[in-house]
Parts: structure tokens; sequence; C-alpha cells
């Protein structure tokens, strides 16, 4: 596929993993990792909106519902989210 756009979401969540436990996905994202997640969306416009899911998210399972959702639409419109 030829990638017309490219963000580093997958540095952000890597990042994310090495400074915190994501993996008791009932509790609440921490809100920097949130953050994070979010200013990098919106560098993204077509990915922009979903930037304050993030934020309002009510635990991490629902941040990797969301992170779903931004990995697809990353691919219809063609956006390199990283490795």
């Amino acid at each position: 596929m030829n990638w017309i756009r490219k963000i580093d979401l997958a540095g952000v969540l890597r990042r994310a993993e090495e400074s915190h436990d994501l993996s008791c996905v009932e509790e609440r994202c921490p809100e920097d990792v949130a953050v994070a997640i979010a200013h990098e969306l919106h560098g993204e416009p077509v990915l922009s909106r979903y930037a304050d899911k993030v934020l309002r998210a009510s635990s991490i399972a629902e941040v990797n519902r969301i992170l779903e959702q931004v990995y697809e639409a990353a691919d219809r419109h063609r956006v390199w989210c990283g490795m």
C-alpha cells in the first residue's frame, strides 16, 4: 500500500507501555497516556476526531476499542501509524 501521510502512533503506544502497566483493561487509562495519544491524533486531520474520544474514555479497554477504529480509518485514508 502507498501511504500518503504518517504519524508515530505506534511509538506513542510503545512508550506508554514502557512507563505504565496497561494490562488492567478495566482501569482508567493514565491521563498522560490519553493525552499523548490524543496529541498524536490531532496532528492528522483524518484521525483528529478520535482524539477527544480517547480523552473521554472511561477505561483502557475503551481506549483500545477506539484505537481499533483509528487503525481502520488510518488504513482507509492511507495514513501510516508506525510499527
